[in-house]
């Protein structure tokens, strides 16, 4: 099992949705959860920059990834990633 949390790179309130929401994860589920976090819409202008991203997979230890569906970019590893979490 994995769980994969998104937010949208141009709304900053996903993002702290996200950050709360893992905290909870934590809590729910003691010990190591595989969970994996997607920066959607990184195509458009953006609100939560690279130094967020950066605090947040220090704080959590979890992948963040960049994504856009629009564009394609960083979806096929982003469902790589997240199967090889959920395998480990």
């Amino acid at each position: 099992m994995s769980i994969k949390r998104s937010f949208a790179f141009d709304d900053p309130g996903s993002f702290h949705d996200v950050r709360a929401y893992s905290r909870e994860i934590c809590r729910a589920r003691p010990g190591r959860v595989p969970v994996i976090i997607a920066g959607t819409k990184c195509d458009l202008a953006q609100a939560v920059g690279e130094d967020e991203m950066a605090r947040a997979r220090e704080r959590g230890g979890w992948p963040c990834m960049r994504t856009s569906a629009k564009t394609g970019e960083g979806v096929p590893a982003l469902f790589v990633r997240a199967a090889a979490m959920a395998l480990e």
